[in-house]
């Protein structure tokens, strides 16, 4: 199910710019997704160089156009692969478990984690690690097997699946449908 029927508020995904290069960012990734999507907007938030991708393509297809690209000035990209808006930290954790717990039982996986605002202040990160390791999740730096957890306040973006470089410093989240 894509994330805005799951969520009206969700984006397709979450681009983080490379300090002090919010503006460069925005004009770089609408060159890459104006092209297929006229209508793709990048929105900044509250949080300096963080920023919403909101487009009619698939967060999968964005993901391939970010990674196919060179993008100087991003930092990372994570799609919508699932998105929900929480209002707890127990409502990540319902969310995760049932949303992924099926995909990344008893597998090794790499672990990036940016939470901001009430999620990060309530111990979000921590809580993440130790429902993986309930599940049987090795976290490790090494596999090939990316979970990428990012929120901005309530809204909570995951992908699951292989990083790819999108650029000298940038790196995307890939995953198959």
């Amino acid at each position: 199910m894509s994330p805005e029927r799951r969520v009206p508020a969700c984006p397709q995904g979450i681009a983080v710019s490379r300090p002090k290069r919010g503006s460069w960012l925005v004009e770089e990734l609408l060159d890459t997704l104006v092209v297929e999507d006229p209508g793709a907007r990048v929105e900044a938030t509250k949080y300096p160089g963080v920023f919403l991708v909101y487009s009619s393509l698939r967060p999968s297809r964005i993901a391939k156009l970010v990674y196919s690209g060179y993008h100087s000035f991003m930092k990372r990209f994570v799609p919508s692969q699932f998105c929900v808006v929480v209002a707890s930290i127990g409502e990540l954790e319902q969310f995760l478990g049932s949303s992924l717990g099926s995909f990344i039982r008893g597998r090794d996986l790499r672990l990036m984690v940016t939470l901001r605002g009430l999620l990060k202040r309530l111990g979000g990160e921590r809580t993440i690690r130790s429902l993986l390791l309930s599940l049987g999740c090795s976290i490790t730096r090494k596999p090939e097997l990316v979970l990428a957890v990012e929120s901005i306040d309530e809204v909570v973006v995951a992908a699951l699946g292989n990083t790819r470089r999108c650029g000298p410093d940038c790196v995307a989240i890939a995953f198959e449908e």
